[in-house]
């Protein structure tokens, strides 16, 4: 049996572990249905998603949608992809309407019920920050269209006399997007 787990590696072997008896796999795993799906499929405090069809009770391997692990759930002849911790924030009816689940110790893969708390979209971002997953620094997006130097240069060029549209038209940037950066609101300088 698999104790501890770090990261998705060790979280996705915890399913690879053979199942004789779900029921007393682990001594404090609790199981709640998920009403939604008409108790078909349970969800687990560890994380761990049952399918209860046909009488049959089958742990779900996860695969990974986005990073999160995710499960494949069959309802009303449909079959839909659903990230694990959302439904276990179902399941244990802590999910609201508006607001997100936030993996408390930034790993993805940790859908343990105590890691999961529900928050807003704004808490989720800062607390993104805050514990080092995203960085405003340094941050490389090979889509952007410009850089920090880039910016530093539609300042020098606006400052200097030149319109905002003349400057969005040469960098191909929106004339709101040149004023994002003019006004340090994109591309701040620190």
């Amino acid at each position: 049996m698999l104790l501890a787990h770090e990261g998705c590696r060790a979280s996705f072997l915890f399913y690879k572990v053979k199942v004789n008896t779900i029921d007393t796999e682990y001594e404090k795993e609790i199981w709640k249905p998920l009403e939604i799906y008409n108790g078909e499929y349970a969800v687990s405090n560890f994380g761990r998603v049952m399918s209860l069809k046909h009488g049959k009770k089958r742990i779900l391997k996860p695969s990974k949608s986005n990073g999160y692990p995710s499960v494949n759930i069959s309802f009303e002849k449909k079959s839909r992809t659903k990230k694990v911790h959302n439904l276990v924030a179902i399941g244990f009816e802590i999910m609201q309407d508006g607001l997100q689940v936030n993996h408390i110790d930034g790993n993805k893969c940790n859908n343990n019920l105590k890691n999961l708390e529900i928050c807003t979209g704004s808490h989720n971002l800062k607390h993104s920050y805050k514990i080092g997953l995203r960085s405003q620094k340094d941050v490389i997006n090979p889509a952007a269209k410009i850089n920090m130097e880039i910016a530093n240069k539609i300042r020098k060029e606006v400052f200097g006399g030149k319109t905002q549209t003349f400057v969005s038209r040469k960098y191909k940037i929106s004339k709101s997007q040149v004023s994002y950066i003019i006004n340090n609101k994109s591309w701040t300088v620190d």
